[in-house]
């Protein structure tokens, strides 16, 4: 059986809602008193860095020891069940050795690998469980393994719209292609 593919695409990037309402509170991180910004819960070794973040604004930060695992854990969100979206968030790193950034919610997790010194865009698009209570939750920004610290900055988690690449009546799988009559 072939796997339908989404290509998302507008602009470079994905097709996201009209109004691209972002469904995480405080992504930014600039509100909040106290050790953590308002709507994030802070682990143990997080951070709520005041002027580390992109142009000295606000970031979460957290410092992993290179064999522990710990998260900052968003809001709970309402994902709706099959359906598409994006989450995207700028990282960089500080004094970082092997492991990996992780992100996402639980059922969408990607690993990003060890973050650089400058900022970097890191985005993953996921279709939610079917099962609405397989797709509730929240979203993480955290670490695995990880030596030294990585900032988060500007996270955004959107709904979007696929855009299915058809051939006739094919419909391409990842990592399938059609090039005229050859089929990879």
């Amino acid at each position: 059986m072939i796997n339908v593919m989404m290509i998302l695409f507008a602009a470079g990037s994905t097709l996201a809602a009209p109004a691209e309402v972002n469904l995480l509170t405080n992504a930014d991180f600039e509100a909040g008193e106290g050790k953590a910004p308002v709507g994030w819960t802070k682990p143990a070794t997080g951070e709520w860095a005041k002027g580390a973040g992109v142009d000295d604004s606000s970031a979460i930060g957290i410092t992993g020891t290179g064999s522990n695992s710990e998260f900052w854990a968003s809001a709970p969100v309402e994902f709706q069940p099959g359906h598409c979206y994006r989450f995207s968030f700028l990282v960089r790193g500080v004094d970082t050795a092997s492991g990996t950034v992780i992100s996402g919610p639980q059922f969408a997790n990607v690993d990003v690998g060890t973050p650089s010194k400058s900022w970097q865009r890191e985005s993953n698009v996921f279709v939610t469980p079917i099962r609405k209570e397989e797709c509730q939750g929240v979203v993480r920004l955290g670490q695995w393994q990880m030596g030294g610290t990585a900032f988060f900055d500007n996270a955004r988690l959107v709904p979007v719209l696929p855009v299915h690449a058809h051939f006739g009546e094919l419909a391409l799988g990842e990592g399938e292609t059609l090039n005229g009559n050859v089929y990879t």
